[in-house]
């Protein structure tokens, strides 16, 4: 009961997660790349969400004092979408693999290893 409390919480990754984050790191540089792309993605429309609503919600723009409010909505929508970011890397990872690592490595003359 307490796992499953502080899993819920967010104090300790739930199974399922564990091993997306396990087979996320198997495919290696393909993986970082791939999370790359998702991250920029997720941050670019983090903000836009966020800045939207902020002036939306207040009628202000976005100004030096303003930004650490609409920055602190973009932070929160960031870490609620991590899950959908560690699944997209994991869509990702084989295309990246495939058309990018791979090419390259051969190029590089080091194989497929």
């Amino acid at each position: 009961l307490l796992v499953k409390l502080a899993t819920l919480l967010g104090f300790r990754k739930s199974d399922e997660a564990q091993s997306a984050a396990q087979r996320l790191r198997s495919y290696g540089l393909a993986a970082v790349i791939a999370y790359g792309i998702f991250d920029g993605l997720t941050y670019t429309l983090s903000f836009i969400i966020a800045l939207r609503g902020f002036t939306a919600s207040t009628g202000k723009t976005l100004t030096r004092q303003t930004f650490p409010q609409v920055f602190a909505l973009c932070w929160g929508i960031n870490n609620f979408s991590r899950p959908f970011r560690i699944a997209g890397a994991l869509l990702l990872s084989p295309t990246i693999d495939r058309t990018i690592v791979q090419p390259i490595r051969r190029l590089m003359g080091k194989g497929t290893s």
